[in-house]
């Protein structure tokens, strides 16, 4: 019945690949201004171990004012300059001829008092001149920005990208990576959440087929639940004395379920015992958790007289059932295989 439909997933699935996952979002922060802001601030300063020396802030510069030349190697660099009315400025560079106060946004709205925050850096530094900037995510279409130049986290990477080519072989490749994600990470931010057009027209041409299906796999894994849940509840609480830990386990993206018991030895070996249904039928898996010195859990199956082999590091029963299979048959050979494996 679905035969056409899913011949026509697989080739949607062959064009799709899967999205590069940058180090902001194995993190959970990729849209943290704080945390984009600490990242800019540590390749801003040519101090720091990345070797890239001020690369990236004659980048910026560059990019939001391009008739600056000669542009230092030192520069200072701070975060969260506290203003003196109780505001805080994201990043400060400085050196003996400009200040470069800049405002970093990703996706808040740019409500920050821009004018107090240039007074004040005014104030404090009377010799260097200023030169304020807002970098952001997307074009701002905010009027008076005090003099702030508006630069775009594309436009600044663009021109820092033209400037890489000439530090990339001093460069510390660790935090390249890192400056790489960062790049990688914002140009995601921009483009946003993003659906594959041809995997929407797919759905589009198969909805209702979709919806059937889907409430089909639903009832399965229903169906797989209830089955291990009552295998789980014809089992014992302990066997030989030795308290059996029970519950059910199932990966979302896959289509099977577990009934899992796990029970510690009296030579205190941790073992699991992980009974599988799927649409191949019932099978039994032994496997130790953690490492107890001197026990192997191969040596130990045999040692108790159970029949089976080994597959990716896990000792199989060789007794398998079907999926319809009577639960309490599944539950009293799981149960004869418990004996056998506590049994001093």
């Amino acid at each position: 019945m679905y035969e056409q439909l899913l011949s026509e997933f697989s080739k949607i699935k062959e064009i799709n690949k899967a999205e590069r996952e940058t180090f902001f979002d194995i993190c959970g922060y990729p849209h943290y201004e704080n945390v984009v802001s600490n990242v800019l601030a540590f390749f801003f300063d040519p101090s720091k171990p990345h070797e890239l020396k001020n690369t990236c802030v004659e980048a910026l510069l560059h990019a939001s004012y391009p008739e600056i030349e000669n542009i230092d190697e030192i520069w200072e660099v701070e975060r969260e300059v506290r203003t003196d009315k109780g505001t805080f400025i994201d990043i400060l560079l400085k050196n003996d001829d400009y200040v470069v106060l800049i405002e970093n946004k990703v996706y808040a709205d740019l409500y920050n008092d821009l004018e107090g925050y240039f007074r004040f850096v005014e104030k404090q530094f009377l010799q260097q001149q200023i030169l304020p900037i807002v970098l952001c995510l997307h074009t701002l279409t905010t009027e008076n920005l005090f003099g702030f130049q508006v630069i775009t986290y594309e436009k600044f990477f663009q021109t820092l990208r033209t400037r890489l080519g000439n530090v990339i072989d001093r460069a510390d490749f660790r935090y390249m990576q890192l400056l790489t994600d960062l790049i990688v990470n914002m140009e995601k931010l921009k483009e946003g959440t993003k659906m594959d057009d041809k995997f929407l027209e797919f759905v589009s041409d198969h909805d209702e087929e979709l919806v059937d299906l889907v409430k089909k796999i639903k009832t399965y894994r229903d169906t797989l639940r209830s089955k291990v849940k009552e295998v789980n509840g014809l089992l014992p609480d302990e066997v030989n004395n030795l308290k059996l830990k029970k519950w059910e386990h199932r990966d979302l993206n896959q289509l099977f379920d577990i009934a899992v018991i796990d029970v510690v030895l009296a030579n205190d070996a941790k073992l699991a015992i992980d009974t599988v249904l799927d649409h191949k039928g019932w099978r039994i898996e032994i496997f130790q958790r953690g490492i107890q010195p001197n026990f192997d859990v191969v040596e130990h199956c045999k040692s108790k007289g159970i029949a089976g082999e080994v597959k990716n590091g896990r000792f199989h029963s060789e007794q398998k059932f079907e999926f319809n299979s009577n639960p309490d048959s599944v539950a009293e050979h799981v149960k004869t295989l418990l004996q056998k494996l506590t049994k001093i």
